[in-house]
């Protein structure tokens, strides 16, 4: 009886002695490590902390739909998803936009599912990740709100005819926490053994305004459209409507709306004409690996007081990455008026024209 006691009593010890062995362990480990690092404190960089360990310093440029759009000191534009950053250090003023619809002021630091938000009024905000809807660079620099896209795509086929086709773009846009202010035009110009056949030109304007995280009001609408070969001089069209964004996340985005419009249009032949329509709008996007893109917008612009009027319009562009801004573009275009006018020769165009071409865009 007296052995099994020592025995025990060495048993225990042991246990004891391994015990704090393993803690000694421990503590010696976490000294290794040191103290968890931190970004220093600035107002001109943004940080990053992946979930891989890695840090990244640069501008946030935006953040919507779950994907930063990243300036990275010494990597350039990076498209990386809100869901692999552990933490990001917002050190620059930012507009924070929340399901709430607040859009406060200030600077803040996410760590896991919880954004603490210090604002330019003084109170600090507790934000779930969840919450966080946009967010939007915005200091004093007007600049900080806008961004540039430029393209051009080209076509050619050759054989018994000569055709070649030419296409610009020009995007400007202006985003808030609330505001969205597009301008958009694209021209084609196309010819077939040195004859033009091809001479198209449309540009839009539109102020969206953000009355809840999704709902939008769209006043004003504006958008000129002329088409040499579809005898269409000139179409003004003007009005409004709403949207809702149905589809928000890293990699889908669905965008519907609906409107009314005044339509104003003159023929090649000098035929005017006013009239009402109603508009649809879906904008379906992609956002596939490998840093390529699927955009397709299709508008519907129904003529009430002549359904013969009634005009299509549908773009799919496919956008590769090459090198920080710079994209290889191929894209598709259909444009379709239900019956157009004829001309003076009593010719009537024919009611679909298509485009498929290939070229490069920047975005700044």
């Amino acid at each position: 009886m007296h052995s099994n006691s020592r025995q025990r009593i060495r048993t225990i010890i042991s246990i004891f002695l391994i015990l704090g062995l393993l803690s000694s362990s421990a503590a010696i480990a976490e000294d290794e490590e040191g103290p968890v690092w931190t970004p220093p404190k600035s107002e001109t960089w943004d940080w990053l902390h992946l979930n891989s360990g890695e840090w990244l310093k640069g501008e946030i440029k935006y953040m919507r739909d779950r994907k930063f759009k990243f300036d990275s000191d010494e990597l350039d534009d990076l498209d990386i998803d809100l869901s692999d950053c552990q933490a990001v250090y917002m050190q620059r003023l930012v507009f924070l936009r929340t399901e709430s619809g607040d859009t406060p002021q200030g600077r803040g630091v996410l760590r896991g599912d919880m954004l603490e938000f210090e604002t330019v009024d003084g109170p600090t905000l507790e934000v779930p990740r969840s919450e966080i809807v946009s967010i939007v660079p915005g200091g004093d620099q007007e600049l900080d709100y806008w961004s540039l896209l430029a393209g051009a795509d080209y076509a050619m086929r050759d054989g018994n005819t000569e055709q070649v086709d030419l296409s610009g773009r020009l995007g400007i846009h202006r985003r808030t926490a609330t505001l969205r202010f597009l301008n958009d035009y694209r021209g084609i110009y196309g010819s077939q053994d040195g004859v033009k056949k091809t001479n198209n030109h449309r540009a839009n304007s539109r102020l969206d305004i953000f009355l809840t995280s999704r709902f939008y009001l769209t006043v004003p609408s504006i958008e000129y459209y002329k088409d040499e070969f579809k005898n269409l001089k000139h179409r003004v069209s003007s009005g409004g409507g709403i949207g809702y964004e149905f589809i928000r996340n890293p990699y889908v985005e669905l965008d519907i709306s609906v409107g009314g419009v005044h339509q104003f249009q003159e023929s090649e032949d000098g035929d005017k004409s006013d009239d009402f329509a109603g508009t649809v709008g879906v904008d379906l996007d992609f956002d596939l690996p490998g840093g390529t893109e699927l955009d397709n917008s299709y508008k519907a612009q129904v003529v009430a007081t002549d359904m013969n009027k009634t005009s299509h319009h549908f773009e799919s562009i496919l956008s590769v990455d090459i090198w920080g801004p710079l994209d290889l573009d191929l894209t598709f275009m259909l444009d379709r008026i239900e019956k157009p006018e004829t001309d003076s020769d009593g010719n009537r165009p024919d009611e679909n024209d298509t485009s498929i071409m290939a070229g490069m865009s920047i975005d700044f």
